[in-house]
């Protein structure tokens, strides 16, 4: 059959134009290989396929072949050194792949020890021991077989490459004595496929009905000076809605094969008739040089990073397109649970229009009316123009959608000038004290957000805040993150950071406090509306603290001064007459509209109010255990297998070189060692938290030496397992003979072959950054190197959450994971009896891979999902893409897990790589019930 398909390809590939230069086969793949270079007739390459198949029959059963990730020397020495009596190796398939053939007891004995190193390898589904002595009987009856085989030279300049030499022969060659040789004698593939790359072969077409031998190919090709292209003709998942053989085709044709033109692009037909000459007019269309087109190429000044770029140099109107992706700290700051441009925001576009036209840093404006918020996120990017008046200094700030011709809508107005003279007012700033925030100030942020002012963790800058007195506060702020700045070297430096004077005014949160106490007071954001004189002394300064004097408040609103520090105390900003009024950016509920109203609920029938529908579990059992039997299915499966020994071999490598670091030269351990190592970690947590007593430290100590001594047992017991270590008289040794690569060759288990896993499935990259972050910190640690709080030894304390989160929603294994529990999910909700309620509550999201995959099965059986966890920001991601849906909600986690029974009643619970990323886990099996 194999034949048959590779005849048949390459002569339809033939037919559609494709020129071949070169062609080699592995093993009986040279058949075609011969008949494709002209050296045999097709009758002839028949009779070969026939007899060889006649004649084999004689020894099956009577051995197994094994492809195995070992280079070919390596794996020679095993053998030889080995009881594997018979085994030998068949087939060079690449620099650091062999395959292996020999009796059923050799071979398996092989594969033991393969599977005990964690080498990769794959029993191939061949019975017949190809390319091994136990082939020796049918030599004899073969080559009688083949006596009368009259091969000759090739045709149209094809090269036949032998796999049995190695090297390039005349078709002539091909003989009876050859095609022994050929399924006798080893593959020597990687020798024949480096002589056709000498040869020039850039291009490799594997021509079959499996992809069998492009690895081999990316393996050989990958060390060469010069890039190859590999590509496989068919596969098993191809898609049947077009005709492959065309496919193929143009996969060759777009990488550059050589084809006949005629045949593919049909013949060039001259075509000598003459059209009549069109009265052109000509005109010139080049772009004249003038100050607008030099400006728009080359501006004149940097564009600001909210006010935008300045449109020309002699009129003062300038653009920005404003949107939380291209300034994602804005997501930070809500009202009422929209997105809206801070008030300090507008401050800023100001004063940076006001810098550009005086070219001064010393500038203020006067009498800023806020009239409308800006908000951010709804629609798209905002464009956003400023007008600044040069007859009399006014500024006016307004936006549209971008992409629309709306009218625009104004947001803010102000006057804009030079500070007057050069004199600075004489104020103290309040004292620093850094250090993390006090404990009122979570209180405060916690009352702001009652109040409908929803601050991310850029705004929420405030570490202290202390009243001194009868209306006056002093606040503290932590630094800014410098990230937050232009940093691509052509954009403007804020003038005033909104991140600076919002969180400011983050002070007149102790004025919720106090409406807290006043009953009846209706809960609205203070939002600033007027800003009555902001200047600035110093431009591009951190501000650090704040003075803050309260003129007057109440439950609509108040009006303050500011006075603004850098963190040398020096006076940045001053800001008088700033009016905040409490408002509201969406519709609040009232009674009047809640008077009559209609909305539309899905309910269960009567009888079924309250009651679960079980699923039939028999029926789920069935399903999982049929698709799991999907030959797709299980390829996919074995695949992930056979990678993750990859990660499998260079965790033992790992494992055996973090011993050998605290072992003394001859290799032994002896655990009383361990106590003499430093304990670091005491005495670098005694200096960052000085309250720790004698009795605090000792206990740290205690728990630091019990992680260390886990630790190592974890890796002797690794060591062990991978005859890495044995134990004797006690003490522990580590072998310096043992089959892992040796210290010369630790880069090529962690290194090059994890590289190769890389270029096979880029989707590993988090659990190989992982596994070597592991093997670092386990090494800096056990050598009293690494700080570690031992309370917190957990993934998510230790690594990013970043990373983690791409290892639980990216890595090959989750991915696998998260399709069979939304296959299962599915099936249980497609199943799903009609008239009943659908209540899913899904524990951790994660990326939301899971909540994706289920959510539209769930919305058209108009049920509802619940999605559950205590990472706010993975929540928020969801709500951003699927809040729309009246199907879905979430609810945040706290670490008590108090906000579970938030998710109401519910008939079916799923997660997928999640639950064990919850605060307390282990808490979750008494609220089920």
């Amino acid at each position: 059959m194999l034949f048959a398909i590779q005849v048949a390809l390459t002569d339809s590939l033939r037919h559609l134009g494709l020129q071949i230069s070169v062609v080699l086969g592995h093993s009986v793949g040279e058949v075609a290989a011969a008949w494709a270079s002209g050296a045999l007739s097709l009758n002839q390459a028949v009779q070969v396929i026939h007899e060889r198949s006649v004649h084999q029959e004689r020894v099956r059963g009577k051995g197994l072949m094994v492809a195995v990730m070992q280079p070919a020397a390596e794996a020679r020495k095993i053998l030889a050194e080995g009881s594997f009596q018979g085994v030998e190796v068949s087939a060079v398939n690449s620099h650091r792949s062999v395959t292996l053939s020999g009796p059923e007891n050799g071979i398996k004995s092989f594969v033991a020890v393969a599977k005990g190193h964690g080498w990769l390898h794959k029993l191939l589904d061949i019975e017949y021991p190809f390319h091994n002595k136990l082939i020796d009987p049918v030599e004899r009856d073969l080559v009688m077989a083949l006596d009368q085989l009259a091969p000759r030279a090739g045709r149209d300049g094809i090269a036949f490459i032998s796999t049995v030499t190695g090297k390039e022969g005349g078709g002539e060659r091909l003989d009876a004595r050859y095609w022994w040789n050929n399924v006798r004698e080893p593959v020597h593939f990687e020798r024949a496929v480096k002589c056709a790359v000498n040869q020039g072969i850039r291009l490799f077409l594997e021509v079959g009905s499996q992809p069998v031998l492009k690895g081999y190919l990316r393996e050989i090709t990958s060390d060469l000076p010069n890039s190859c292209t590999l590509f496989a003709s068919l596969a098993s998942d191809d898609a049947t809605d077009h005709d492959p053989v065309r496919a193929v085709f143009a996969r060759a044709l777009a990488s550059g094969v050589s084809v006949r033109q005629e045949r593919v692009f049909g013949v060039d037909e001259k075509n000598d008739m003459k059209l009549p000459l069109y009265p052109w007019q000509n005109k010139s269309y080049k772009s004249v040089p003038t100050r607008e087109a030099i400006e728009l190429l080359a501006p004149l000044t940097a564009p600001h990073p909210l006010l935008g770029q300045q449109l020309h140099g002699d009129s003062y109107v300038w653009l920005s397109h404003l949107d939380t992706a291209r300034l994602p700290y804005l997501q930070d700051h809500k009202v009422d649970g929209k997105v809206i441009l801070p008030g300090a925001g507008f401050a800023e576009m100001a004063l940076a229009a006001a810098r550009q036209w005086l070219n001064t840093d010393r500038v203020e404006l006067r009498d800023m009316d806020i009239e409308n918020a800006l908000r951010l996120g709804e629609e798209g990017a905002r464009e956003v123009r400023t007008r600044l008046s040069v007859k009399n200094g006014t500024v006016v700030i307004d936006s549209r959608v971008r992409h629309n011709d709306d009218d625009w809508l104004k947001h803010a107005e102000c006057r804009v000038s030079a500070i007057p003279g050069d004199l600075v007012p004489k104020e103290v700033a309040p004292k620093l004290r850094q250090g993390p925030p006090l404990p009122n100030i979570a209180r405060l942020y916690e009352l702001c957000e009652r109040h409908g002012l929803q601050f991310g963790p850029s705004f929420q800058r405030m570490i202290r805040c202390d009243e001194l007195g009868e209306g006056e506060l002093e606040v503290e702020l932590a630094e800014r993150l410098t990230l937050l700045d232009p940093v691509d070297g052509e954009s403007s430096a804020y003038v005033l950071h909104p991140l600076d004077l919002d969180a400011c005014f983050h002070g007149l949160n102790v004025l919720y406090d106090r409406l807290e106490s006043e009953a009846g007071a209706d809960k609205l954001a203070f939002i600033p509306v007027r800003f009555g004189v902001l200047r600035v002394y110093l431009a591009q300064v951190p501000v650090r603290s704040a003075r803050i004097h309260i003129l007057r408040s109440n439950a609509r609103g108040g009006q303050c001064d500011f006075e603004l520090f850098g963190a040398n105390g020096e006076l940045v900003a001053t800001l008088q007459d700033a009016r905040f009024r409490a408002a509201a950016l969406v519709q609040r509920p009232v009674l009047e509209r809640l008077s009559y109203s209609i909305t539309h609920e899905i309910l269960p029938y009567a009888e079924h109010q309250g009651e679960t529908s079980a699923p039939d579990f028999d029926k789920i059992i069935s399903f999982a255990n049929a698709k799991v039997s999907e030959p797709g299915r299980r390829q996919e499966v074995e695949r992930l297998c056979e990678q993750r020994q990859s990660l499998e071999l260079a965790a033992r490598r790992s494992a055996y070189d973090i011993l050998r670091a605290i072992c003394d030269k001859n290799g032994d351990l002896d655990m009383e060692t361990l106590f003499s190592l430093p304990l670091s970690d005491a005495g670098n947590i005694a200096n960052l938290d000085s309250s720790l007593d004698v009795g605090a430290l000792a206990e740290i100590e205690r728990d630091t030496m019990d992680l260390r001594l886990a630790m190592v047992s974890n890796l002797l017991a690794i060591a062990e397992q991978s005859g890495m270590a044995k134990e004797r008289e006690g003490r522990w040794h580590l072998l310096e003979e043992h089959e892992l690569p040796t210290q010369e060759q630790g880069f090529y288990a962690r290194g090059e072959g994890l590289r190769e896993l890389l270029k096979e499935d880029p989707r590993w990259i988090a659990d190989i950054v992982l596994l070597n972050r592991a093997a670092r910190w386990q090494s800096e640690f056990l050598g009293g190197r690494a700080q570690i709080d031992p309370s917190r030894r957990q993934a998510h304390h230790i690594y990013s959450g970043s990373l983690l989160e791409q290892m639980r929603g990216s890595s090959p294994v989750a991915g696998r994971h998260i399709d069979e529990v939304a296959c299962l999910a599915s099936q249980i909700i497609e199943n799903w009896p009609r008239g009943k309620a659908l209540r899913v509550v899904e524990l951790g999201v994660g990326g939301g891979e899971l909540t994706r995959k289920i959510l539209p099965l769930i919305s058209a059986r108009h049920g509802r999902l619940v999605a559950l966890d205590s990472n706010k920001t993975a929540l928020a991601r969801l709500n951003m893409s699927l809040g729309q849906c009246a199907s879905f909600e979430t609810v945040a986690l706290d670490e008590n897990l108090e906000a579970f029974g938030e998710a109401g009643p519910f008939d079916l619970l799923i997660s997928a790589n999640h639950l064990s990323f919850l605060p307390s886990p282990e808490a979750l099996v008494p609220r089920l019930s």
